[in-house]
Parts: structure tokens; C-alpha cells; sequence
């Protein structure tokens, strides 16, 4: 979700029943919140990797 400041929405990352990040609430014009985007990113690749080492390395060019 991005414009949080133009809503006074508080920098936000919200879990699904899993507890995986489902929706970060950010500005990109203050740049609120682009350290949880950052942080669910980081989280989401650890796990992907952790799931599948050979992924990462086979497809280092980012596409899947």
C-alpha cells in the first residue's frame, strides 16, 4: 500500500494466517515504511532460498 501519507496510515507490514508478509503500508514520497518493504524482501528471498538453494544459483539473472 503506498501513499500512506496522504491517509496518516502508520508504516505497517501485515501477516496472512501464515505469518508471512501479505501487504506493507509505505510512502514513497517520504519514504515511511521502505524499511519494512525492505525487510519483508530480505525475509521473503532468506526463505526462498532456504526452500531451494539450487534455484538461487541456477537463476542468478532474477527471472524465474
Amino acid at each position: 500500500m503506498n501513499k500512506i501519507d496522504l491517509t496518516g496510515v502508520t508504516p505497517a507490514a501485515a501477516l496472512d494466517e501464515c505469518g508471512n508478509i501479505s501487504r506493507v503500508s509505505l510512502s514513497a514520497r517520504t519514504g515511511a515504511g521502505i524499511d519494512l518493504l525492505r525487510q519483508a524482501l530480505a525475509g521473503f528471498a532468506r526463505a526462498r532460498h532456504r526452500h531451494d538453494p539450487q534455484q538461487t544459483e541456477s537463476r542468478q539473472d532474477g527471472l524465474e
